[in-house]
This record gives structure tokens, sequence and C-alpha cells, in this order.
């Protein structure tokens, strides 16, 4: 059940059991984790063993109670891709400048009859295309807008949730979420995806946890995309069954199995896992 059992615990008996620990809720509602895990980041901040141990998810904020906080983040972020597009573009710009030398020069090894001359030129551009290629890619994603995605703490199954790119758009009629979108996901196919596993906890104090060998990864049913026009489409997104279900059009590509929008860890061996990087 996903509801507090209504049970005295301190008559249970030794052997009787129930599928749910006093105040879970710590770990499973999206407001109170973020506050758990910033407790424990404070917590291990002066740790030479544990700093960075619990930083483990985007920048996040519950509104409207840190509504200041958030508005402070997004501003800066913006001013921070702002600079990050001149950048990128000022690196594509040079690069693109030295494959057009480097073509020029092969020309040159190639008319000289030269064959150690040609083979250096031929290098030279080789070099000069991978920059080009990777210069590409940084430009192409700092032209990213400035996303952050809008959760409703007590809701699931996607419900509620949604992207913005303007801080206009933002509600604040109801506790949220409010979480710095990843720009650069790892991808399944080109598709977005979770992985869901099973984990039996027996125990906290000691910690006693079963990892189940078999999970599954729910997966997108349209093909990553950061465009502004995208920027309403759950069905590139997020990665939620029951919002992908209700997409008319099926799947583009080969990620999802004829079943729908689930596939069984088991059959992920193999490869088709990429990062945008």
């Amino acid at each position: 059940t996903w509801s507090k059992p209504r049970i005295n615990y301190e008559t249970l008996l030794v052997w009787q059991r129930v599928n749910h620990f006093p105040k879970s809720r710590e770990l499973t509602r999206k407001d109170l984790l973020k506050r758990n895990i910033g407790r424990y980041e404070a917590l291990c901040a002066g740790s030479k063993s544990y700093a960075g141990s619990f930083d483990i998810m985007p920048r996040t904020f519950v509104l409207p109670h840190e509504y200041s906080k958030f508005i402070e983040a997004f501003y800066n972020e913006d001013r921070a891709m702002t600079k990050q597009k001149a950048a990128t573009q000022a690196v594509l710009l040079t690069a693109q400048e030295e494959l057009e030398d480097a073509t020029e020069a092969l020309a040159r090894a190639k008319r000289s009859y030269d064959p150690t001359a040609v083979e250096a030129a031929e290098m030279r551009v080789a070099e000069a295309g991978k920059n080009v290629k990777a210069a590409g890619t940084d430009a192409q994603l700092a032209l990213c807008p400035n996303y952050w995605i809008l959760k409703p703490v007590g809701l699931s199954r996607g419900r509620g949730i949604s992207m913005i790119s303007d801080v206009g758009c933002v509600k604040y009629d109801t506790s949220t979420v409010v979480q710095q979108y990843l720009r650069q996901p790892l991808l399944l196919e080109g598709f977005k995806f979770d992985l869901r596993l099973y984990v039996l906890v027996t125990s906290f104090d000691p910690l006693e946890a079963w990892l189940y060998k078999e999970g599954f990864v729910r997966l997108s049913t349209r093909r990553y995309d950061t465009s502004i026009e995208k920027q309403d489409d759950l069905f590139i997104h997020l990665t939620n069954s029951s919002i992908q279900k209700f997409n008319t059009d099926g799947a583009q590509g080969t990620a999802t199995s004829p079943g729908g929008t689930r596939r069984a860890t088991g059959g992920l061996e193999g490869g088709g896992v990429e990062d945008e990087d």
C-alpha cells in the first residue's frame, strides 16, 4: 500500500511484519527528501572522506518557502548561460577556421607530392574535424533554454509536473519542488529513461537491505529534444508510464518494447545507452 498502515507498532509480536517503517515518507516525499539530503550535505561539508557524498541531485528549491533563493539561482543561471553561448560560439568559430586552414594545407601537400607532408596534413585535418564536432556540440548545448522542472510535493505518476523557462510561469498556490533541468541526461537510443530497482529494507539501524536482481527501465516515447518548441511535450521529458501511455502516436524509433514503455533491465545488456556529450 502507499498509505501509512494504521497500526500500533508497540502491539506487534516479534514475528509480525508490516511493509512500512514509521516516517518513511521522509525518504519518499520530494520536499522532505530534499531537506534530509541537505542536512547530510551540511554534516559532511567539513569531512575529507565524505564531502560531496550527498551531491546527488540538481539544484533544488521548495516553493514558496525558498522563493528568493530560487529566483536568485534562476537569474544567475541565465547570466551564466548568456556568457556560455558567446564563449562556445567563439570556440566554434576558431575551430572552423582551423579546419579550413588544415584543409588548405592538405591540398598544398598533395600538390607537392610529399608523402610525409600529406600524412601530417591529414592528421591535422582529422584533429581539426574532431575539434569542430566537439565545439559544435558545446555550442548546441549552450542554446538550450534555462529549463527548470516543477513537481508538486505530494503527487505521483507525473501528475502536475511542468517545465518552465520563465519565472513568470511559476505557480505558488501549492507546495512545489523546483529543480534545475539536466540538459545532458544519459539516453537510451536517444530517449530519456529511468531505472526502477527493487530494494527490500529489513532494518534501518543497523542498515540491512536486499537488492532484487531484476528491475525495469521506463522510457519516454519521443526522442530527447531541448528546443523551446518542445518545452511542454511531456512525452519527451517525463518517463512515467502513466503519462507515456497516452501518446497515441506510439514510440518514435525502437527504444520501447511492443508491450509499452517498460523493459526489463536484463534485456539492456549489450549497449544502446548513449551520453549526449
